[in-house]
């Protein structure tokens, strides 16, 4: 579609018209989505709730079953295996590092102390973007500005509307 520029404040006025009324159009279909969404999410959380309240007795009793036959019923051999239409048995979760002393800083003062342990510790520096920002208006501004340190602040063009009425068709 290709749109002449307009030639005068008034061709402008137009245009803009016809964007905002355009985007009356686009709010009132985001509206109708959003009603329309919400309606289909409660009737199907109404519909849900029962029958997911129903799992977690079933899962309670069934777990210490599990664990008691796993054996039996695996040969050894495997951690689950189909049984009712269903899969059933245990599962290894993703690994993660565990410490046995409850150190907040996880060990990290011994791994220091260890001179071995220097590639097992990891170091991370950043530039504080808003501390140079602010540096910038202080003593060391012109420094930072040799160094090459600017604010920079973009200008957008915009078009907003300034009513966007739900607009039907």
């Amino acid at each position: 579609m290709t749109i002449a520029a307009p030639q005068s404040t008034k061709d402008a006025a137009r245009l803009l018209q016809r964007y905002g009324k355009t985007l009356g159009q686009i709010a009132s279909l985001e509206a109708t989505r959003t009603s329309l969404k919400a309606a289909i999410d409660a009737s199907t959380d109404k519909k849900l709730v029962p029958l997911v309240a129903k799992l977690a007795p079933i899962a309670e009793v069934l777990e210490p079953w599990w664990r008691a036959n796993a054996a039996e019923l695996t040969k050894g051999e495997r951690k689950s295996i189909e049984l009712g239409g269903c899969m059933i048995g245990t599962k290894l979760g993703s690994a993660s590092l565990a410490y046995a002393h409850q150190d907040k800083d996880f060990g990290l003062a011994k791994l220091q102390a260890a001179k071995w342990a220097e590639p097992l510790i990891s170091v991370t520096y950043a530039v504080d973007k808003t501390a140079v920002r602010k540096a910038l208006k202080g003593d060391r501004g012109a420094a930072l500005k040799l160094m090459g340190y600017a604010e920079a602040q973009p200008e957008s063009f915009f078009i907003r509307a300034i009513e966007t009425p739900a607009v039907k068709g």
